[in-house]
Order: structure tokens, then sequence, then C-alpha cells
């Protein structure tokens, strides 16, 4: 095993992609407001349409503070949680 921290690896993989998330909006919006026909306008959603889309999310959530929640609260053994 290479010893490595599971909340490292998680920020390691986690924080590139908040990045170009961060990095892909602002041309998202800037070519929106250039006029680029980019395609045909889509679905709008309600409210309650968006909220039942998030209940769908949750699973992977919940897996998320788990893992990280259990190895840096010490809930569970370091080799029990690296697993």
């Amino acid at each position: 095993m290479t010893e490595t921290s599971i909340g490292k690896v998680f920020v390691a993989g986690i924080l590139p992609g908040i990045v170009a998330t961060l990095a892909a909006v602002p041309r998202g919006r800037v070519d929106h407001l250039a006029g680029s026909q980019g395609g045909p306008p889509g679905k709008h959603s309600s409210w309650p349409e968006r909220l039942d889309a998030i209940r769908h999310v949750w699973p992977v959530v919940m897996l998320f503070v788990l893992v990280i929640g259990g190895s840096t609260a010490a809930c569970s053994p370091q080799p029990r949680a690296r697993a």
C-alpha cells in the first residue's frame, strides 16, 4: 500500500475538476453574451423538477461524506477505510 491519505487522494481528484469547471463557466457565459448560436434552446425546467433531479445525486454525496468523514474523524480503522 502507498500509505497515502484517502482525503488527499480525493482532494487531488476533485480540486482539478472544480478548477476546470470554474474556468469553463465564464467561457460559456462569454460565448452566450457574444450571441453565438451554439444550438437550440433547451427545455426549461421548473423548480420542482430541478429539486427532484437533485434527489438522484444524494447517494454520491453520501458516499463522499462517509468515506472522508469516516477517515478523518477516525470512526473507522484506517486499513478498513482504505479498502
